[in-house]
């Protein structure tokens, strides 16, 4: 939110405007009546963009459109009037420091779709891991069950044929299994790494990484602590 006094400054007569105890010159020297008091009113711009002028001093005069005020929803558009005298406020140089002063403003809607993608690929490789934990599993049942046949003399010597099969099937499942699961690590870092370089403050001059967090958390945010600019989900 931005507060600032508009008022006549004594000494140069030029109207001010004062925000955080900077001051902003709105006219020349010797331009403002004296019926324009060094606090005269007060602008208020909140985080929505909303302006509100409000009249400080019951006995000052203010208006906005012609009609006198004590607080009244303005905009750059706006005619403001100051003093008896009904001198003009520039509205136009208040708008001007108003926007050096208000952070950016940046949407994170660009950033649902690199969340989606992310996570869509995150789930396929934990897809993945529990397979091979599956066949990790089969692998063992299927070597026990070679083993058992192996016992069993009333086979002759199918349960040597059963015993090699069940073998060979262990082996290719127990392959199968190393080669997916050595592979999944890296693929992992990999995306890891891709996310991490992409899901950024959208700021294209901020390098923050907004971290691990849905898109739908990100949306509660009102902005970025590092560089200062405000989000919007629109």
């Amino acid at each position: 939110m931005i507060e600032a006094i508009i008022g006549r400054q004594h000494g140069t007569n030029c109207l001010l405007m004062v925000i955080g105890g900077q001051g902003y010159a709105l006219s020349g020297n010797g331009t403002v009546p004296k019926t324009v008091s060094s606090s005269h009113c007060k602008l208020t711009v909140d985080d929505n963009g909303t302006w509100k002028l409000s009249n400080i001093k019951a006995e000052l005069d203010t208006f906005v459109d012609g009609l006198q005020i004590d607080t009244k929803r303005v905009s750059p558009s706006s005619r403001v009037e100051l003093g008896a005298n009904h001198f003009v406020l520039n509205m136009h140089k208040v708008e001007s420091v108003i926007r050096q002063l208000q952070p950016a403003v940046f949407s994170l809607r660009p950033l649902e779709q690199i969340w989606k993608n992310y996570d869509d690929e995150k789930l396929q490789m934990q897809n993945k891991e529990m397979k091979i934990a599956n066949f990790q599993r089969l692998q063992g049942a299927l070597s026990m069950s070679a083993m058992l046949f192996g016992f069993i003399p009333q086979l002759g010597v199918f349960r040597w044929v059963i015993m090699g099969l069940a073998l060979l099937i262990a082996i290719f499942f127990f392959v199968r299994g190393s080669m997916v699961s050595n592979s999944l690590p890296m693929k992992l870092k990999k995306l890891n790494d891709k996310f991490e370089a992409e899901y950024l403050c959208p700021n294209p001059q901020c390098p923050r990484f907004l971290g691990y967090r849905p898109y739908n958390q990100l949306q509660y945010d009102r902005g970025c602590p590092l560089c200062q600019c405000r989000y919007t989900n629109t």
